[in-house]
């Protein structure tokens, strides 16, 4: 049997979604003062294979993934 031990700590990886490309950038500017600085930030992807988040977010979604420096437990 496998003894249980803590997890080793691992790069956190976001995903952003908005209509507003100017609410990915503040998100992830303050996602970084508690992670970290960023290490990687992708370009913005249209977010239009699913119609899924329109109510709640409104239609012209865009995505962007961020990863940071710092790993986390």
């Amino acid at each position: 049997m496998s003894e249980p031990s803590a997890p080793k700590p691992v790069k956190l990886i976001v995903s952003l979604i908005s209509g507003d490309e100017n609410i990915i950038a503040s998100v992830a500017g303050k996602l970084s003062q508690v992670y970290g600085g960023i290490d990687f930030m992708s370009k913005l992807i249209r977010f239009n294979k699913t119609d899924y988040y329109e109510a709640e977010l409104g239609k012209s979604l865009v995505r962007r993934f961020v990863t940071f420096e710092k790993l986390v437990e």
